[in-house]
């Protein structure tokens, strides 16, 4: 009768765990893929209402008379208040419960909300703000 063994012999003779290795490989190439995609710069670019393309260190956006603004931070945030201004941050932003724009006051910073509606940010969580917003005209390649 054959007996299925969950367990083989590794180059050093030791049993190994099969299901173990591949938690192992799998842990190792998360950890590779998260170290890879942290190392991503998050330039935008958008055009506004004339079509004129603006570009950034961050992400982009336009506000609500169409008007471009960017992040002047490699992975920085922007986002739009409830009266369609947009406000940048050095990291993510996110919304309170009230409305009120928080960012995270360090490059390339996580926010979340909590369940209380709080916003929670890697180091400080800091207002939203239009000095972080750049507006810088891409070059073109034509001559």
């Amino acid at each position: 009768m054959f007996r299925y063994d969950s367990q083989f012999r590794g180059s050093h003779g030791r049993l190994i765990n099969p299901s173990s290795r591949c938690r192992l490989i799998l842990s190792v190439i998360l950890f590779l893929a998260c170290f890879a995609f942290s190392l991503v710069s998050r330039a935008d670019c958008i055009a506004d209402i004339t079509g004129e393309i603006f570009c950034g260190a961050g992400k982009c956006m336009t506000d609500q008379s169409g008007a471009a603004f960017c992040s002047r931070h490699d992975r920085g945030d922007i986002i739009l208040t409830m009266r369609g201004e947009v406000l940048c941050g050095r990291g993510q932003c996110g919304k309170d419960t009230a409305g009120r724009i928080f960012c995270s006051s360090e490059i390339g910073g996580a926010v979340m909300r909590d369940r209380s509606g709080n916003v929670r940010c890697t180091g400080q969580c800091i207002p939203g703000s239009v000095s972080d917003c750049a507006t810088v005209k891409a070059s073109s390649s034509a001559k």
